[in-house]
């Protein structure tokens, strides 16, 4: 009976420890989709056309520009509060790679992206590949953080920062 009791509680603290580890393992998958979904879209060059969008516009009167600014960062509205899209607005986010592509004619997309997550708070590496005519031309690293909040069972973006652009703008200028 003694050994059988022992069993129990054994199977009961491996259970409990497994279910601990899932909820965890649960919470930082849910942060990496978030935070991979937004950071593909923030470093993918024209995404969608949105930069070709935006250079065909029509910024002839105030209301006119907001909505190009509105429509420029759209796909970012259901992946950011709007504190996020506040961030990546006055950080010019995507805007800086899409222009930097345009600039030096070449396209910009992340290969890999890697994550330290603590909590809410996801610092990021993306390595990102810089492409002209279909070559390769090299590859740089980014890293930076994300801030998310969770709103029922999805995470958003609440901030974002970059540490190294100027690293992307060596590289481009040396070509």
């Amino acid at each position: 009976m003694k050994a059988c009791n022992n069993f129990v509680l054994l199977l009961l603290t491996i259970l409990l420890f497994l279910s601990g580890c899932t909820k965890k393992q649960e919470l930082q998958t849910d942060v990496e989709r978030a935070g991979e979904v937004f950071l593909t879209s923030i470093f993918t060059t024209n995404q969608n056309g949105r930069w070709d969008t935006y250079q065909t516009a029509d910024f002839s009167t105030i209301e006119a520009g907001s909505m190009v600014i509105e429509q420029y960062y759209s796909s970012f509205a259901n992946i950011c509060t709007e504190s996020g899209l506040s961030s990546i607005v006055s950080n010019r986010l995507p805007y800086t790679y899409d222009e930097l592509a345009w600039k030096y004619d070449c396209t910009i997309e992340p290969e890999e992206i890697t994550f330290d997550i603590r909590e809410n708070t996801a610092e990021f590496t993306v390595e990102l590949s810089v492409i002209r005519e279909e070559e390769v031309l090299g590859k740089v690293e980014q890293n930076g953080q994300l801030q998310l909040v969770q709103n029922g069972e999805e995470y958003f973006i609440d901030s974002a920062w970059i540490a190294n652009l100027d690293d992307l703008k060596i590289f481009l200028e040396s070509l």
